[in-house]
């Protein structure tokens, strides 16, 4: 033969889920009665009444919480002791959310800043090597007159330092061979 406490709980597992928290807790009731009138531990009707709480329809919640304490002072203290979990719980659980989706926004504005920045900074290092390429090439063209599609390829392709070597050099080269090598 079962204990109050294991058919009560027997009874809630199996209906809490399909039907109303109320309905379910008049069929119970005189179960919760002799599990208050038991020497039941209290740990156990705490478990119970998590169980209950937390599969409650907040809505439902307004009547189940009367409901559930006047059955007795056993289950109202620990009727109360489950409620400040549950809201405890979902206070943690809210919490939790809005920090993730708090450091989530702030991760993205700060990924679309950095990306802002070292799109900036690309941006303008390779306006930098375009303008000294087109300029080494402008200082070679006046120089030595037509410039070959090899030795625009060289120009086009170097980074900031070699064009700026080559910039110097054009002023004292004999041949673009000699400015390029």
């Amino acid at each position: 033969m079962l204990t109050a406490l294991a058919e009560l709980a027997l009874s809630l597992l199996r209906d809490l889920r399909h039907k109303p928290t109320v309905e379910v807790l008049e069929q119970v009731r005189d179960l919760f009665e002799a599990v208050e009138r038991s020497e039941t531990p209290a740990h156990l009707v705490s478990a119970v009444l998590h169980f209950v709480l937390h599969n409650t329809d907040e809505n439902e919640q307004p009547t189940v919480i009367p409901w559930v304490s006047a059955i007795g002072p056993k289950t109202r203290n620990e009727a109360m002791r489950s409620i400040a979990q549950k809201l405890i719980d979902e206070g943690r659980q809210e919490g939790l959310q809005e920090g993730r989706q708090e450091g989530r926004q702030e991760g993205r504005q700060e990924g679309r800043q950095e990306g802002r920045q070292e799109g900036l900074q690309e941006g303008r290092q390779e306006g930098r090597q375009e303008g000294r390429a087109e300029l080494v090439l402008k200082l070679l063209q006046l120089k030595f007159g037509t410039i070959g599609p090899a030795e625009r390829a060289i120009v086009e392709a170097a980074d900031l330092d070699a064009l700026e070597r080559y910039a110097e050099r054009v002023l004292h080269a004999q041949s673009v061979a000699e400015v390029l090598g």
